[in-house]
Formats: C-alpha cells, structure tokens, sequence
C-alpha cells in the first residue's frame, strides 16, 4: 500500500513541477520580450539618470576648480561603469575635462549622448552659480551586455520560485489528499478485523470526506444488521430454553401470571380517583374503592348489566355519564369535551355540587370538578373488549384557576383607575392647559404619556382575558356590515401603515355580508391582525385583505384573509400561536414590546361568535390569517 501511494506521490510532484516550469517559462518568455521593448527607454532613463548624478558628484571640485581631482573623478566613474564610452565637463574658461573608454576613438559618434548642467548652491549669497555643462555617451552594447546579466538572474530567481512553489504546493497536496487516504486505509483495516464500532475521523468537505462519512454510514448499518443477527439468535435460543421446560415451569409461570394479575388489582384498587369498567355486553365488570365515594355500587353488582340493549353499539350513549345517572349518589352538571369517534376515547368534564344533596358525609368543599376519559379496552389484535372510564380529579385546577382570573381582574381593576387619572393629567399637560411648561418637559411627559397609554392597553387585555374566562366577554350582538368593519380597522392603522410606508390592498366584494357581532369586539379581532400585519412586514411591503363567500356543512360563511409579506412563523412555533402569552421568537426580536394576549383574545372572540380562525406560514415568507364567520341569511 505504501509502495502504491509514493509512487503516485512522485508522479503529483512530477506534474507539479512541469507545470510550475511551463507556467514560470512562459511569464519568463513574456517578460524578456517586454525587456526588449521597454529597452530603449530604460536606457533613456538609465542615462537620465545618470547624468544627473554625475553633475552633483562633480559640481564640488568645479566650483573649487581643483582640476587635477576632478578629472581623476571623471576617469574613476568612466573605468568603473562598463556602459559608459566618453564624459565630457564644459566650463566657460575651463579646457574640456574629458574621459574616453579603450572601446573608441575620440570621433567616434556612436551611442546615446546625455547632458546636465552643473549648479552649485552658494549658501552665504543665496543664489545658484551655473557652473558649466556635463555629458555622457552611453554604449548600447555594454547597457544590453548588463540587461543580459540581469535576465540570466531573473532566469535563475524563476528556476529557485518554481522548486518552492512546486514543494509547497506538494506538501498541501500531500496533507490535503495522501493523509485522509492513508487514514481511510488504515481504519478500513480496523473495520475489517471486525471492529464495526471504529469511526473515520476524517473531517475534510471534499469528496474524501463525503467517502469517509459514506462509508462510516455502511459501518453502522453493518453493526446494526449484526446486532439484529445476534438478537434474533438470542430469541431462537430463548425459544429453545423455552421449548425444553417442564410441566413444572408452567406451573410456576401460572403462579406468577397470578401474583402479577394480584399486583395489577392492588394498583387499580389504592387509585384515589374511580375507575369503571364494563365488558361488551354493558356488564359492570371492575371498580375501584374509590368509586364507591360517588356510585352506588357494590361486589354484588359485578357482573350486572348497566347499559341499556340499544345502546351497546354507541359508546357516547352507553356509557356516557348520563346513561350512570341513576348510580349517581350526588346531583351533577358534565359537559362533553371531546366525542368520540369509533375507538376514538370521550373526553367529558363532571361537576358535582355536594351543597344540594342529602349524603353529604364529611366532605369540606362544596363542589368537586372531574375530568373523565372513556377509552375503548382492547386486545392484541384491537378488538373491543369492553369500556374503561377513568376519573382525574380537577378541583384543585380549576380552584387555581379561578383565584387566578379572579387576581387578573382585580388587579387590572385596581390598575385602571390609577392609571387613567395619570393619563388625563398627562394630556392636560401636554395639549397646554397647563400653561409656561418648556418644550423638554413637554417631551418627557409626551413619552410618559405613550407609556402610559401601553400600560392601560395591558389592563385591558387582562381584564378581556379574564371577562373571557368568566364567559362575559361578548355583550351586545347586532347586524353588521362586514364591508363597513373591514373600512374602519384599515382606517384605525392607516397611521401606523403609512409610517412604515405598507399599502394595504384590499377590494369591496360584489355581495354585501352581514353578520351578528359584538361591533366593538369583532373591530379588536380585524385591527389587531392588521396592526401584527404592519409590526411584522418589511418596510415598503403590501398587505392584502380578501372577503369571499363559504358554504359548509349546508351553512354559509363569509372569509375574510389578511395576508402578508413579513418575517413569518417558525413551523414548531404554530400549534403555540393562539396561546396565551405565547410570543414567536423572530416576533420578540424584531418587537420586543408585547403581552402575547392579542391572538388568544382574537380567536376566543371569533370563536364567540360561532366562527374559526386559522393561518398559514412559512419563516420569512409572510402569514396569512383566515377568519370565517357566519352571514345572516335574508
């Protein structure tokens, strides 16, 4: 395996290389023909240059006029740089100081002639003296000469960045495809030594690792088929143990079956809430201790037909707490939850009023709640074997319950009051009967105002929740116009519509609806959902309002949609969207602010009015809310 992976290590690192060789040769042959374009002009500016530099250098002894050193300059700057043939220094009265080099005569015109002039700076008078005139003539063969040396060493830079780049460039080769490959290759050696619970560690995100997690997955559904294999032995063995006991096994199995059938009827038995149960043929056939509390019955009663003939095929009628009406030891109210539908279980809630019987032996409260689940008893196949009616005791709930709406209506109560004289005195303040009040003062109480405003809003909810509660939410029902309540809800956040710069479509329908509502309350339904339409959409967005005609189960409705473009409801967050004080995680980030009573007030106000209210949505993609209510006929 090893022999196999340096092989095909040397062969990457060949094409590596010859790559790296083509790739670099080609930047070299352009660049060398962009010397040889730009030649010219960089010996221009190498001359240039030059001479410049020459002009200060000399510009010292000329003013000094300390010839004899400055033509030893001269002729050590022509000896030491190859490119020059001829200086030359003019100066007016001064003989030519000059320098030849051995590669042409003194008349030889060749090569690129540069001149400067020679200044110097005189610091006492402050003024520059020009001292003369210095030239230079270049030799194009020795500039190329040079420009050929420089080549060959960008030829020999290139050949020393190739060898890097092209071992860099192995090396995270090596570590980003050999490495994992080896690791694969070792771990599959473990797998296949039968160690099925060894994992590949191998993390990368290309095609090797997509190949690890793969084969990772093929080692676990290996384990799990080995797992079964085993288990499905272990069974057969137990079959066999079993197949193998004696006459005596069974004897102690039987003893067993009836400590356990014992254990079973000692629960059922130290249950403090009843328990009844009946067979097919409506035969009482258990009951608890507890149930005696409430029922008239004895063991003598076991075995006793209960249901009536005709109603042994309808579980609601048979053994509904009706049809147990005369075994019934206190005066009762139920209420039916849940019906149930085949083998479906009946959900029914009890209410015994102890104050208005005569048996009221020794209990304390006056009134007990109960709620009561009537399941079908099956077997292993799902037949019907009989019913079992099981009693949950709910008093305490309910209790809690009650002092809890009873302490939200009093403390919205308590609050209102209070509450509202700030607000009237607020809006005394800031509407100016109160007069030389600043502007800073103005606007803190303005904002006090506000704040005001959303606590009272607060008191509100809670005190609709707790009218809700208590059945004595919806007041007054009259005939309304769904068109009309439609128009004054999209005129009540029209405000709140514009500033966020939201239009709101919406057409009249052809037919004219009308319905029976609360005015005031069915206005809070259509307003709260356009104001959480507005709050949750994205500036510039649209919302729109259709109305259309329903018919259900032989009864008209008329549907009003809300839908929008905003942020959405999260799929695991919808079942909890009614509830109350539910609010949406992306709903408390974008709108810190809020109760969570809104929706939980809207659908019990729909709900009041023998309407449905539902939604659908999708995370940033809007939600549209759906309200069907029913239309008076004419």
């Amino acid at each position: 395996m090893k022999e196999i992976f340096y092989q095909l290590r040397f062969k990457i690192l060949f094409l590596i290389v010859l790559e790296m060789v083509l790739f670099f040769g080609l930047i070299f042959y352009f660049l060398v023909q962009k010397i040889d374009k730009i030649n010219d002009e960089q010996m221009k500016s190498y001359g240039d240059s030059l001479v410049r530099n020459l002009a200060e250098v000399f510009s010292e002894n000329l003013f000094l006029k300390d010839y004899s050193v400055l033509q030893t300059e001269v002729n050590f700057f022509g000896e030491n740089n190859p490119a020059i043939d001829k200086i030359s220094i003019h100066s007016e009265g001064l003989a030519d100081i000059e320098y030849f080099s051995g590669r042409l005569s003194e008349k030889s015109a060749d090569g690129l002639l540069f001149s400067y002039p020679i200044i110097h700076y005189e610091k006492s008078a402050q003024k520059i003296i020009n001292l003369g005139t210095v030239e230079i003539r270049l030799s194009p063969n020795e500039y190329q000469t040079i420009l050929n040396k420089e080549k060959v060493r960008f030829f020999y830079l290139a050949l020393f960045l190739i060898f890097i780049f092209s071992f860099v460039l192995y090396f995270l080769i090596r570590r980003s495809l050999f490495s994992p490959v080896l690791t694969m290759a070792k771990g599959m050696r473990i797998i296949a030594s039968g160690d099925l619970n060894h994992r590949l560690e191998i993390k990368n995100k290309d095609e090797l690792g997509f190949l690890a997690r793969e084969i990772n997955k093929m080692t676990d559904a290996l384990r799990e088929s080995q797992q079964i294999i085993e288990n499905k032995n272990r069974s057969i063995r137990k079959a066999e143990e079993s197949l193998l006991k004696n006459v005596s096994d069974l004897e102690i199995a039987k003893t067993k079956l009836e400590e356990e059938r014992n254990k079973t009827f000692s629960i059922l038995a130290n249950l403090i809430d009843p328990v009844i149960v009946i067979n097919e043929n409506g035969e009482l056939m258990l009951f608890n201790p507890a149930t005696v509390k409430f029922f008239n019955f004895s063991t003598k009663d076991i075995g006793r037909k209960i249901i009536k003939e005709g109603n042994q095929k309808n579980i609601m009628s048979s053994f509904s707490l009706d049809a147990l009406k005369k075994f019934f030891k206190y005066p009762f109210n139920f209420e039916l939850k849940k019906e149930g539908e085949k083998n479906l279980n009946v959900v029914e809630e009890l209410t015994i009023d102890f104050s208005k019987s005569e048996n009221k032996n020794n209990n304390t409260e006056e009134q007990a709640i109960f709620k009561i689940i009537t399941s079908p008893v099956t077997d292993v196949n799902g037949k019907i074997l009989g019913y079992m009616k099981i009693f949950y005791d709910l008093t305490r709930e309910k209790s809690v319950d009650r002092m809890k709406s009873e302490f939200i209506s009093i403390a919205a109560h308590q609050l209102r009051g209070p509450l509202t004289g700030i607000k009237w005195s607020l809006f005394s303040v800031i509407n100016g009967e109160i007069e030389k009040i600043g502007e800073n003062l103005r606007g803190y109480l303005s904002r006090a105002y506000d704040v005001n405003e959303k606590i009272i809003r607060l008191v509100d909810e809670l005190l609709d929740v707790s009218r809700i509660e208590e059945g004595r939410f919806i007041q007054s029902l009259a005939e309304v116009s769904v068109w009309d309540i439609i128009k004054e809800a999209v005129f009540s956040v029209s405000a709140l519509a514009e500033k966020k710069k939201i239009e709101i479509k919406f057409k009249k329908p052809k037919n004219e609806f009308k319905i029976k509502a609360d005015l005031e309350k069915i206005n809070l339904v259509f307003q709260n959902l356009l104001e959480n339409a507005i709050k949750y959409s994205f500036e510039r967005s649209q919302i729109f309002i259709e109305i259309m005609e329903r018919r259900e189960s032989a009864e008209d409705f008329v549907q009003i949609s809300v839908a929008d473009s905003g942020i959405g409801i999260k799929k695991e967050e919808q079942p909890k969207i009614f509830s109350k004080f539910f609010r949406a995680k992306n709903a408390r980030r974008l709108h810190t602010e809020g109760s969570g009573l809104g929706l939980f007030i809207v659908k019990n106000i729909v709900e009041s009015h023998r309407g449905k209210i539902w939604f659908e949505s999708d995370e940033n993609k809007g939600a549209t809310f759906f309200i069907q209510l029913p239309i008076i006929k004419k």
